[in-house]
């Protein structure tokens, strides 16, 4: 069983991960407006921020409220999910190297990166948020939060993936 202790540590040291994926995403922006890139989606970044944010105040919340970890099978699912979900994000901030931000930029004279996973799949990184999503809430046994929150982020994430083929479609332009 996930005692709450171990689960609250799991959920900060994800807290302190984007915390610094935040100020690696910063780093990246500046350097791509420096090469003459442009930020788009501005209203749909400050949405994906405040879903984000409010996602992890709910852990917490429902976790004080209502903490009750599923069955085994459903906690190694939750770390398999977990686990994969990491390795994709990561994965895709390596191959998109200085292009990789939280927000939107058309980056003009830049076509698609198409290498690895890339070649294949279009939003790994999208993938890996999503499973995430879901397991975080699910190895506490929080299935409201779990409930809400993916319904809310697919709605947001659509949005968002439309804006990025925006972006690559102006940024094969030079």
């Amino acid at each position: 069983m996930l005692s709450p202790l171990g689960y609250s540590l799991a959920v900060g040291a994800i807290v302190i991960q984007r915390l610094v994926e935040l100020s690696l995403s910063s780093s990246h922006a500046k350097k791509l407006t420096q090469k003459g890139a442009y930020e788009i989606g501005e209203k749909n970044y400050l949405t994906m921020k405040i879903l984000h944010t409010l996602f992890f105040c709910a852990l917490v919340g429902e976790g004080f409220w209502h903490f009750a970890p599923p069955e085994k099978n459903l906690i190694i699912l939750g770390l398999v999910m977990i686990f994969l979900g990491q390795a994709l994000r990561l994965y895709s901030m390596a191959i998109l190297g200085e292009r990789w931000t939280t927000k939107v930029f058309v980056v003009p004279g830049h076509p698609p990166i198409q290498r690895g996973l890339y070649s294949f799949f279009n939003h790994p990184n999208y993938l890996g948020v999503v499973l995430e999503l879901w397991a975080l809430p699910m190895l506490g046994g929080l299935w409201w939060t779990a409930g809400f929150f993916l319904l809310a982020n697919f709605y947001v994430l659509r949005q968002r993936v439309s804006l990025e083929h925006k972006a690559l479609a102006l940024s094969e332009k030079p």
